[in-house]
């Protein structure tokens, strides 16, 4: 299905258009890159948006726990196990207070944002030198 169209240019206008199609293709990904990094690069160096809390230390699988348990006499798969300790957790009202902080630090974030800057303004120049004509 998605290669319909290409076919359809590929037989109309030949190998002249299939490159024409590549480099527009291209020139659209170009210009929708910043409106798409951009919330990529702010999220992940947002410390709330990126902070989650620890799990309790008993709710924690380790390699070592069987891929089965029998509770109360019942065989649950691990996964089931974790889900009814979390619940467990969550009846008792006992919520974990330490968090992880996965945000980008400040270095990163500065060469992510530096890097968005020059796709952004090598994009603005393409723009406005294909408008004023120059190729």
């Amino acid at each position: 299905m998605s290669l319909v169209p290409s076919l359809v240019v590929a037989i109309a206008v030949g190998r002249n258009g299939i490159n024409g199609l590549l480099v527009a293709s291209q020139v659209i990904l170009s210009i929708v890159l910043p409106f798409v990094a951009f919330p990529l690069i702010y999220l992940t160096s947002n410390e709330v948006v990126m902070r989650v809390r620890k799990p309790p230390p008993d709710i924690i699988v380790s390699e070592e726990t069987p891929s089965e348990e029998k509770v109360d006499g019942v065989v649950v798969e691990e996964n089931e196990v974790d889900v009814a300790q979390i619940a467990k957790h969550q009846e008792q009202g006992v919520a974990p207070q330490e968090t992880i902080d996965y945000s980008n630090g400040r270095v990163l974030t500065t060469l992510s944002y530096g890097v968005w800057c020059i796709v952004f303004v090598a994009n603005a120049y393409a723009i406005v030198m294909l408008c004023i004509g120059v190729q």
